[in-house]
């Protein structure tokens, strides 16, 4: 029998970790994903090319390895694995990554270099434990033909003000933003330059029925993928904390500052009776200010 999964049952005996590299594998059997309390997969070197769903099922997974398989997508499940703090994705085919890797919240390392990505997710923005991204080589000669990643978004800029300090976009030949000159300077003047993007001439704040509010750079155009049509630029931040409709909004450059540091901010005001203060770039939560006991329908700035 030369199942290599013949020892696999479900148990509530701990079975920490799971080794399955160069076996030859094609397929995972879903009892792989019954294995209680697993921290640890190794099934690189391997000839999958999907992940089930049932991925979504291991809540204690630190430290995923999935490199140089045949890998053409990630299942959006993903984003339940909360306790996730390394995911190997590196050899892959992959053209993108789940926008739900943003609930991964104690991601800290992301290889998803060698493979064929066509666009980032700006939810990876929200990723704030991230120490180590890498992005490398997601271009080459033999599969020229198609599409590679040529943005990134400028949500990424806000991990200057978190953990990231080593973001790898070697060999990455498509990408106009950054800029090559900027891309080769490194992880800091990158970062620096997203976030840059983030507070130019070009942005759109909006308030929703939905408590948030948005902030969009309507200077960039995407479209949808099947119908071609314009859909609309590109999200950047997403600032949450009213406990109802976000009525009005204003606009103030420079309006903050921390430790001599000047930054602009963002007033909103909504039906709880509250404005509150953003930091734009980073969508943090300056301040609030308490005093209405009815809705906030209108604010100004006056300077």
């Amino acid at each position: 029998d030369r199942d290599p999964f013949k020892w696999v049952t479900r148990s509530t005996v701990p079975f920490p970790e799971v080794k399955l590299p160069d076996r030859g594998l094609s397929l995972i059997p879903p009892v792989c994903f019954a294995i209680d309390y697993c921290t640890s997969i190794d099934l690189s070197r391997n000839y999958l090319k999907d992940l089930p769903a049932e991925l979504g099922r291991l809540h204690s997974l630190k430290t995923l390895n999935l490199k140089a398989n045949r890998l053409d997508f990630i299942p959006e499940t993903v984003g339940l694995c909360r306790a996730l703090e390394v995911l190997l994705l590196h050899g892959n085919c992959l053209t993108e990554v789940p926008w739900t890797i943003n609930r991964c919240q104690s991601l800290k390392l992301l290889d998803v270099s060698q493979n064929r990505l066509a666009k980032v997710t700006p939810e990876l923005g929200h990723c704030l434990a991230l120490t180590h991204l890498d992005l490398s080589g997601n271009h080459s000669e033999v599969f020229s033909h198609l599409r590679y990643v040529e943005k990134l978004p400028s949500h990424i800029g806000v991990l200057q003000y978190h953990h990231l300090t080593e973001l790898d976009l070697s060999g990455s030949n498509s990408l106009v933003v950054p800029p090559p000159g900027i891309a080769r300077q490194g992880t800091e003047d990158v970062l620096t330059y997203l976030g840059k993007r983030m507070v130019e001439n070009g942005l759109l704040f909006t308030g929703s029925g939905d408590y948030v509010s948005r902030c969009w750079d309507i200077t960039t155009t995407t479209f949808d993928e099947n119908t071609g049509e314009e859909i609309g630029g590109e999200l950047l931040m997403e600032y949450v904390g009213h406990k109802g409709i976000v009525y009005c909004m204003e606009f103030q450059k420079n309006g903050g500052g921390h430790k001599g540091k000047r930054f602009d901010v963002l007033y909103t005001g909504g039906h709880d009776g509250v404005v509150i203060k953003w930091n734009v770039r980073t969508g943090e939560e300056v301040h609030v200010l308490k005093g209405h006991s009815d809705v906030v329908f209108c604010l100004q700035v006056v300077e």
